[in-house]
Protein backbone atom coordinates (compact mmCIF):
# COMPACT_ATOMS: atom_id res chain seq x y z
CA UNK A 1 0.00 0.00 0.00
CA UNK A 2 2.97 2.57 0.79
CA UNK A 3 4.56 1.32 -2.48
CA UNK A 4 0.87 2.68 -4.36
CA UNK A 5 0.63 5.96 -2.59
CA UNK A 6 4.47 6.52 -3.32
CA UNK A 7 3.88 5.77 -6.77
CA UNK A 8 0.47 7.88 -6.91
CA UNK A 9 2.62 11.19 -4.97
CA UNK A 10 5.20 11.11 -7.68
CA UNK A 11 2.98 11.04 -10.48
CA UNK A 12 0.78 13.54 -9.17
CA UNK A 13 4.05 15.62 -8.80
CA UNK A 14 5.33 15.19 -12.54
CA UNK A 15 2.23 16.17 -13.37
CA UNK A 16 1.36 19.51 -11.77
CA UNK A 17 2.12 21.69 -14.11
CA UNK A 18 2.50 24.87 -11.79
CA UNK A 19 5.55 22.82 -10.14
CA UNK A 20 8.92 24.29 -11.19
CA UNK A 21 11.38 21.06 -10.45
CA UNK A 22 14.78 21.49 -9.89
CA UNK A 23 16.69 21.25 -12.78
CA UNK A 24 20.54 21.14 -13.10
CA UNK A 25 22.86 19.59 -15.46
CA UNK A 26 23.51 16.08 -14.43
CA UNK A 27 25.64 13.47 -16.50
CA UNK A 28 23.25 10.32 -17.78
CA UNK A 29 25.63 8.23 -17.89
CA UNK A 30 26.82 8.95 -14.40
CA UNK A 31 23.43 8.12 -13.19
CA UNK A 32 23.00 5.07 -15.49
CA UNK A 33 26.20 3.66 -14.56
CA UNK A 34 25.35 3.69 -10.45
CA UNK A 35 21.61 2.28 -11.56
CA UNK A 36 23.56 -0.37 -13.53
CA UNK A 37 25.56 -1.14 -10.30
CA UNK A 38 22.06 -1.29 -7.88
CA UNK A 39 20.52 -4.04 -10.56
CA UNK A 40 23.29 -5.93 -11.68
CA UNK A 41 22.35 -8.70 -8.63
CA UNK A 42 18.98 -8.67 -8.94
CA UNK A 43 19.52 -9.55 -12.73
CA UNK A 44 22.46 -11.99 -11.93
CA UNK A 45 19.57 -13.27 -9.24
CA UNK A 46 17.53 -14.29 -12.25
CA UNK A 47 19.90 -15.43 -14.67
CA UNK A 48 19.49 -12.49 -17.22
CA UNK A 49 22.74 -11.21 -19.01
CA UNK A 50 22.41 -7.78 -17.98
CA UNK A 51 24.76 -5.62 -19.80
CA UNK A 52 25.10 -1.49 -20.29
CA UNK A 53 26.64 0.42 -23.05
CA UNK A 54 27.46 3.81 -22.64
CA UNK A 55 28.15 6.23 -25.87
CA UNK A 56 27.97 9.42 -24.94
CA UNK A 57 29.21 11.58 -21.48
CA UNK A 58 26.84 14.53 -22.37
CA UNK A 59 25.00 16.05 -19.89
CA UNK A 60 21.16 17.18 -19.64
CA UNK A 61 18.78 19.26 -17.83
CA UNK A 62 17.07 17.39 -15.87
CA UNK A 63 15.78 16.57 -11.59
CA UNK A 64 18.01 13.85 -11.07
CA UNK A 65 15.44 12.35 -8.70
CA UNK A 66 13.05 11.96 -11.64
CA UNK A 67 15.66 10.16 -14.00
CA UNK A 68 16.88 7.47 -11.42
CA UNK A 69 12.99 6.96 -11.27
CA UNK A 70 12.65 6.72 -14.85
CA UNK A 71 15.64 4.27 -15.36
CA UNK A 72 14.70 2.21 -12.40
CA UNK A 73 11.37 2.02 -13.39
CA UNK A 74 12.24 0.37 -16.92
CA UNK A 75 14.27 -2.01 -15.60
CA UNK A 76 12.43 -3.09 -13.16
CA UNK A 77 9.88 -4.18 -16.13
CA UNK A 78 12.68 -5.87 -18.32
CA UNK A 79 13.55 -7.53 -14.91
CA UNK A 80 9.68 -8.61 -13.93
CA UNK A 81 9.06 -9.82 -17.40
CA UNK A 82 12.14 -11.65 -18.49
CA UNK A 83 12.77 -14.98 -18.04
CA UNK A 84 15.86 -16.76 -16.97
CA UNK A 85 18.28 -16.96 -19.46
CA UNK A 86 17.11 -14.03 -21.18
CA UNK A 87 19.31 -10.71 -22.00
CA UNK A 88 18.74 -6.85 -21.14
CA UNK A 89 20.36 -3.95 -22.19
CA UNK A 90 20.97 -0.71 -21.01
CA UNK A 91 22.08 1.57 -23.52
CA UNK A 92 23.52 5.42 -23.53
CA UNK A 93 23.83 6.70 -27.29
CA UNK A 94 24.07 10.46 -28.70
CA UNK A 95 22.13 11.85 -31.90
CA UNK A 96 21.81 15.16 -33.09
CA UNK A 97 22.13 16.84 -30.24
CA UNK A 98 19.97 14.61 -27.97
CA UNK A 99 20.79 11.64 -25.45
CA UNK A 100 19.14 8.23 -26.70
CA UNK A 101 18.61 6.22 -23.65
CA UNK A 102 17.19 2.83 -24.72
CA UNK A 103 15.82 -0.55 -22.11
CA UNK A 104 15.49 -3.55 -24.36
CA UNK A 105 14.74 -6.69 -22.70
CA UNK A 106 13.99 -10.22 -24.62
CA UNK A 107 11.15 -10.54 -22.58
CA UNK A 108 7.53 -11.68 -22.89
CA UNK A 109 6.36 -8.80 -25.38
CA UNK A 110 3.45 -6.79 -25.28
CA UNK A 111 0.73 -7.37 -27.98
CA UNK A 112 0.63 -4.78 -30.94
CA UNK A 113 -3.08 -3.91 -29.55
CA UNK A 114 -2.06 -3.09 -26.23
CA UNK A 115 0.94 -0.81 -27.28
CA UNK A 116 -1.30 2.52 -27.20
CA UNK A 117 -2.55 1.89 -23.66
CA UNK A 118 0.62 1.04 -21.81
CA UNK A 119 1.06 4.65 -20.78
CA UNK A 120 -2.48 4.91 -18.78
CA UNK A 121 -2.33 4.88 -15.04
CA UNK A 122 -3.50 1.52 -13.65
CA UNK A 123 -3.64 -0.25 -17.01
CA UNK A 124 -2.11 -3.86 -17.13
CA UNK A 125 -1.62 -6.14 -20.15
CA UNK A 126 -2.37 -9.05 -18.59
CA UNK A 127 -5.70 -8.52 -16.92
CA UNK A 128 -4.85 -11.80 -14.70
CA UNK A 129 -1.62 -10.33 -13.02
CA UNK A 130 -2.49 -8.42 -9.59
CA UNK A 131 -0.30 -5.85 -7.40
CA UNK A 132 0.57 -9.50 -5.83
CA UNK A 133 3.06 -9.96 -8.99
CA UNK A 134 4.86 -6.60 -8.35
CA UNK A 135 4.26 -3.23 -9.28
CA UNK A 136 1.33 -0.81 -9.11
CA UNK A 137 0.40 -0.21 -12.58
CA UNK A 138 1.60 3.38 -12.22
CA UNK A 139 5.26 2.64 -13.43
CA UNK A 140 4.52 3.15 -16.98
CA UNK A 141 2.78 6.12 -16.59
CA UNK A 142 5.43 7.82 -14.43
CA UNK A 143 8.09 7.04 -16.68
CA UNK A 144 5.89 9.25 -19.18
CA UNK A 145 5.62 11.78 -17.11
CA UNK A 146 8.50 11.98 -16.64
CA UNK A 147 9.28 12.22 -19.82
CA UNK A 148 7.19 14.88 -20.52
CA UNK A 149 8.57 17.00 -17.71
CA UNK A 150 12.03 16.92 -19.24
CA UNK A 151 11.31 17.90 -22.93
CA UNK A 152 11.87 14.43 -24.34
CA UNK A 153 10.08 12.02 -26.04
CA UNK A 154 9.47 8.06 -25.41
CA UNK A 155 8.29 5.57 -28.10
CA UNK A 156 8.03 1.55 -27.47
CA UNK A 157 8.91 -1.01 -30.10
CA UNK A 158 7.36 -4.96 -29.09
CA UNK A 159 6.81 -8.10 -30.23
CA UNK A 160 5.12 -10.85 -28.48
CA UNK A 161 7.58 -13.60 -27.10
CA UNK A 162 10.88 -11.36 -28.79
CA UNK A 163 10.89 -8.17 -26.27
CA UNK A 164 10.35 -5.07 -25.73
CA UNK A 165 12.65 -1.95 -26.48
CA UNK A 166 11.74 1.56 -24.72
CA UNK A 167 13.59 4.46 -26.46
CA UNK A 168 13.57 7.85 -24.83
CA UNK A 169 14.88 10.63 -26.07
CA UNK A 170 16.32 13.82 -24.09
CA UNK A 171 17.75 17.23 -25.39
CA UNK A 172 21.35 17.25 -24.52
CA UNK A 173 22.34 20.14 -22.69
CA UNK A 174 24.89 22.38 -25.48
CA UNK A 175 28.00 24.18 -23.55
Amino acid sequence: MSDLARDLMLLAKMETPYLVLEMKSINLANIMKLIFEEFKESFELKSINFKQSINSDKAILAHEESIRALISNLLQNALRYTDSNGKVSLTLNEKANHLILIVEDSGIGIPHDNLPYIFNRFYRVDKSRSRAGGGSGLGLAIVKAIVEAHNGTIKVESTVNVGTTFTVSFPAVII
